[in-house]
């Protein structure tokens, strides 16, 4: 009776062992080293939010393979801090999410954003989302995820105006949706209201998935409420062709003020090429 008892000690301790072991490889999808160096990326593009295209235009590969291959082994950045180095980086850590496995957005985040839910809005289903997401994310996951909501924000806020358009939710956005969601041919038809979604939560994220030491740095000097302010204008301002910001500013000042004016229509060759095939 004894050595039964203890074989089924036994026999659970390593169940738990193997099940604390599988967890962990679930949860943390990324390595501590490769986690800094996607920090690292992060901040130069905060430093070049201003330039346009970014996630949407590149061109020295070069460059580019060397930040993936930075990314993925988890090796210091070593580029210059300019531009073209900017679109490079977007562009390598756009790949360097997309492969990741287990996605960086959960399955069930993902097929909450994707569902119909007639009758439900916007904001509801955002932050039903972000519950899941502070429920089934944790780790060094969780790290990487808020880190990536914190950019997209930082760039709906300090993005230039060209890259803003009369559609639902900004390019930066839209990029986003085939790295962080599987669609399929049904789902793709419905881009922008799962985009319109999407930027809700990034809108959300601060306020739900941060503390007061994780809020975006380059936006110190303006509150959290006022932050989603500013984003839910542009937003406005893409439905609407009659409001922007004055003086096409891309920082945020106490004085700015809306003014009614036509918002300048951005070139085809600026849009996604998605929306560009849509369009044409």
């Amino acid at each position: 009776m004894t050595l039964s008892t203890r074989h089924i000690v036994d026999a659970c301790s390593s169940f738990r062992e193997i099940w604390n072991r599988t967890k962990e490889d679930e949860d943390e999808i990324i390595s501590q080293a490769s986690l800094e160096v996607v920090k690292d990326v992060i901040l130069l593009l905060k430093q070049h939010s201003r330039e346009e295209g970014l996630f949407r235009r590149s061109g020295e590969h070069v460059i580019r393979q060397r930040v993936l291959e930075s990314l993925k082994k988890g090796e210091r950045l070593q580029v210059p801090s300019t531009p073209d180095s900017a679109k490079e980086c977007a562009a390598a850590l756009q790949l360097y999410l997309t492969q990741m496995r287990p996605p960086v957005v959960p399955k069930r985040v993902q097929q909450l954003l994707i569902a119909d839910n007639p009758g439900i809005s916007v904001s509801t289903i955002a932050n039903d989302a972000l519950g899941l997401i502070r429920q089934d994310v944790i780790g060094r996951h969780n790290d990487l995820l808020v880190n990536i909501l914190m950019l997209l924000r930082h760039l709906l806020i300090f993005s230039p105006a060209s890259e803003r358009t009369e559609l639902q939710a900004p390019p930066v956005v839209m990029t986003f949706l085939p790295v962080f969601f599987e669609l399929s041919t049904d789902d793709a038809l419905k881009w922008r209201q799962i985009a319109s979604r999407f930027n809700e939560v990034i809108i959300e994220a601060p306020k739900q998935l941060t503390t007061s030491g994780q809020l975006d740095v380059g936006c110190k000097e303006i509150t959290g409420h006022e932050s989603n302010i500013i984003v839910r204008l542009r937003a406005l301002a893409m439905i609407n062709p009659f409001l922007r910001f004055a003086q096409n500013r891309n920082s945020y000042d106490f004085e700015d003020r809306m003014q009614a004016q036509q918002l300048r229509r951005p070139l085809i060759g600026r849009l996604h090429p998605a929306i560009i095939r849509e369009r044409v």
